[in-house]
């Protein structure tokens, strides 16, 4: 069985073979509307983005495009997404992919909240979901146009067997809104979106940050398909595996935060990683991949070799 059929199985609720994620079977891309050159620059939506050396790339500091939700329709200019070139772009970001082989990831940038306040700044976001309410529901929906329409292009050029919709909503303790105002604003955008994926064909995968256990189960029921990263130790990673597990892939569910640590101890790295595996191995629905940075690669690796062999 090649990686792709693994992993293709694993998303149609049919066995696996293996754990997948390991190997080479997981190519991602991200085509379109983030910036992509390292110097920082503009996005498609004329937000300045700059890289730092302690994080990854962050709209600059104090460059809002929109100072008031009140005045979306007149600031916020959508991209024209026939203006890009689909063809070029796909040819150069799949020059090294295998549809026989492999099984392949595109990130959709920049989700409802991410993109409101890459417009107008963290503060300013959070504020309008108060201030004008209205507004925030109308610019939401007609980014969730212009979204839909995105999905179409990546189904059409890149031929994507999964779409990973990019929104952070927590912190280390909590959301960065009550669940209640996060169902009112965001639920009914993502199950658009997630209704799209799967009528194009593809699964849909939640990537957000941070807390976000509370709405989990509401993911759940809008369908998704996987979740990453599933941060430990803010979400309760077992919890959510009893809950959910027989319906929700689990792609990460790590202390990220841990395992990137420039002070935590080599046994600290290496007993988190077993205990993680042990949690969330049990059942399949579940793909091991993490994020590290540096030396500390070899040692998660090393642990995933032997956990998995």
């Amino acid at each position: 069985m090649t990686g792709r059929e693994n992993l293709i199985n694993m998303y149609s609720g049919k066995e696996t073979e293996f754990l997948p994620g390991l190997r080479d079977e997981f190519p991602v891309i991200g085509p379109g509307e983030r910036c992509r050159l390292p110097e920082g620059g503009l996005d498609w939506f004329g937000v300045h983005w700059t890289y730092f050396d302690f994080m990854d790339q962050t709209p600059t500091p104090g460059g809002h495009v929109l100072e008031s939700i009140s005045d979306w329709e007149g600031v916020v200019k959508f991209p024209d997404l026939d203006a890009f070139d689909w063809e070029a772009d796909a040819a150069q970001q799949l020059r090294d992919y295998d549809p026989q082989k492999q099984f392949l990831s595109a990130i959709v940038f920049n989700g409802h909240f991410e993109r409101l306040h890459a417009l107008m700044g963290f503060e300013n976001a959070c504020m309008a979901f108060y201030l004008d309410p209205d507004s925030v529901k109308g610019f939401f929906s007609a980014l969730t146009e212009y979204k839909l329409k995105y999905l179409e292009y990546l189904k059409k050029y890149y031929n994507a067997d999964l779409v990973g919709v990019h929104d952070d909503w927590g912190n280390n303790t909590n959301m960065f809104f009550s669940p209640e105002l996060w169902r009112e604003f965001i639920k009914p955008e993502v199950a658009s979106v997630i209704q799209k994926s799967h009528e194009l064909g593809m699964y849909y995968e939640q990537h957000s940050c941070g807390m976000i256990q509370p709405v989990i189960g509401d993911l759940v029921s809008l369908g998704i398909d996987s979740l990453h990263p599933l941060q430990a130790p803010m979400n309760n990673v077992a919890e959510v595996k009893a809950q959910f597990g027989d319906r929700l892939i689990i792609r990460g569910g790590v202390d990220t935060q841990l395992v990137n640590s420039p002070i935590a101890s080599e046994e600290e790295i290496r007993m988190h990683i077993r205990t993680w595996l042990k949690t969330c191995t049990p059942g399949g629905k579940f793909i091991p991949q993490i994020m590290v940075r540096g030396h500390l690669r070899e040692i998660v690796d090393e642990e995933l070799t032997f956990y998995c062999s």
